[in-house]
């Protein structure tokens, strides 16, 4: 009969071997990866039979982690030859590998994920228009806040994405924002994820500040930084960012149409139990040459998940001129 089964990953078994060490047998094994030292081979030496095991056996998923191209091809390199060093240092140990117990993560299954797809539908008000309904759009693939049973819960990937509002008073409808790609990763210290954090996004946005009241503007955003776990189901993350905005009316570099950004941002991400999340971030933004030397951004968003087709969110954004609040209905297909 056909059913899910779980098989856990390489990256998953690595970290549970990881989880098995004291911290000075996991910090071994990390040396053990880059190359034979008389340090570590002291060190691995001091160790009792059992406990030299479960570092090597950790030290050599490291490297395949490390190496996946070690898993496919034969191709001779120096990361084969450290391979070959450790298995031949794992042989001559006679102490059996410990069988590992990885219980599936709970609402981490593929097939329990939302759809591909969103659209969401709200309304709201803005300080720069009044009154305004909202509708979005999304074709692929997730965000933080979406329904995370089955998806990454600390990144985002989505492509493709309009919003468009419509103020009855006075009636104008705008492009609020475009998205073709927006990519971003928390990833934890201390964590096997633990390299930098980062965010790309490229498309169109609304700026709202002393160098325009609302033009609709071209714009490449990248960032990098770290993110930590200060206590369970919460994430502070801190970021550089630098941001390429191009658009008419755009008071930019010099009197131009296009202007630089750069600064910090930092926030928080909240894990408020199995449906709710939410996320706050305040950014400053050092604008070289352009009319209003500074601006600065600070929002808030929450939403409550309702199942794996439907959500309601929450939002509330301030920039240096203006404010925005609204709520919102989320569709995933």
């Amino acid at each position: 009969m056909a059913g899910v089964h779980y098989r856990p990953s390489l990256r998953t078994v690595t970290d549970a071997r990881l989880r098995s060490l004291e911290a000075e047998e996991k910090t071994l094994a990390y040396a053990l990866v880059q190359a034979s030292s008389a340090a570590s081979t002291m060190a691995l030496a001091r160790l009792g039979k059992e406990a030299q095991a479960r570092v090597l056996d950790a030290a050599l998923d490291l490297l395949d982690l490390a190496h996946p191209e070690l898993l496919v091809d034969d191709t001779d390199s120096p990361a084969r030859t450290r391979k070959y060093e450790l298995s031949v240092q794992r042989a001559a140990i006679d102490v059996a590998s410990p069988e590992l117990s990885i219980a599936p993560p709970e609402g981490a299954a593929p097939h329990l994920a939302h759809g591909t797809r969103r659209v969401a539908f709200g309304s709201g008000y803005a300080s720069s228009g009044g009154a305004f309904v909202e509708g979005r759009a999304r074709l692929v693939l997730h965000d933080t806040l979406d329904p995370s049973a089955g998806m990454p819960a600390l990144a985002s990937l989505e492509a493709f994405e309009a919003t468009v509002r419509a103020y009855p008073k006075p009636r104008s409808v705008e492009l609020e924002r475009l998205t073709f790609v927006r990519i971003e990763k928390l990833a934890l210290l201390g964590t096997l994820d633990g390299g930098a954090s980062y965010r790309f996004f490229l498309g169109g946005d609304r700026v709202r500040d002393r160098g325009c009241a609302g033009c609709f503007v071209s714009k490449l955003e990248g960032g990098g930084g770290v993110a930590g776990a200060i206590v369970p189901g919460a994430v502070l993350f801190a970021r550089a960012n630098v941001t390429v905005e191009a658009g008419s009316g755009l008071a930019g570099i010099d009197g131009s149409a296009i202007r630089l950004g750069l600064g910090p941002s930092g926030g928080v991400r909240l894990d408020l139990g199995e449906r709710l999340r939410a996320q706050g971030e305040a950014r400053l933004v050092w604008l070289p040459g352009s009319l209003g030397a500074w601006t600065a951004e600070a929002s808030f968003e929450t939403r409550l998940t309702l199942g794996p087709t439907s959500a309601i969110g929450f939002f509330v954004r301030r920039t240096w001129s203006t404010a925005d609040i609204g709520l919102s209905t989320f569709l995933y297909f």
